[in-house]
């Protein structure tokens, strides 16, 4: 984009939205299940 005399902040906003839109789809496909906490091994996730 920059080759093409695009303005840097245009850039990095571009690329952060993407970014968001990534981790925003990641986050709708993960199903989280409830944990109980007296019968889980660890107090700290993998």
């Amino acid at each position: 984009m920059s080759k093409k005399g695009k303005h840097y902040n245009l850039i990095i906003t571009a690329i952060a939205r993407e970014m968001a839109a990534y981790i925003w789809a990641i986050a709708k496909e993960v199903v989280l299940t409830p944990v109980n906490p007296k019968l889980r091994l660890s107090r700290v996730p993998a």
